[in-house]
């Protein structure tokens, strides 16, 4: 379901913050084996620190040093939490 209200929006926010709380407390990933995404890239400093986001941003840099490989979605986002 797509929501279509701000109400709903900010509550579907509110949960997966709550869920991403409850997951990285308990020593959990937000994440699979398929990437962080945009929706959960909030949650990346608290679960890998940011030393965690420097060996993250080494890498990228050293398999993409052009920066084509999905351009702007990387590790420059902050968390919230």
């Amino acid at each position: 379901m797509i929501p279509t209200k701000e109400e709903e929006v900010d509550k579907i926010e509110e949960f997966s913050d709550r869920l991403a709380n409850i997951v990285l407390d308990a020593g959990g990933s937000v994440s699979g084996e398929h990437g962080v995404g945009l929706g959960k890239a909030r949650y990346v400093e608290r679960e890998f620190g940011m030393t965690g986001i420097k060996v993250m941003q080494q890498v990228k840099q050293a398999l993409d040093p052009r920066g084509i490989m999905n351009p702007g979605k990387s590790f420059y986002m902050r968390s919230r939490l």
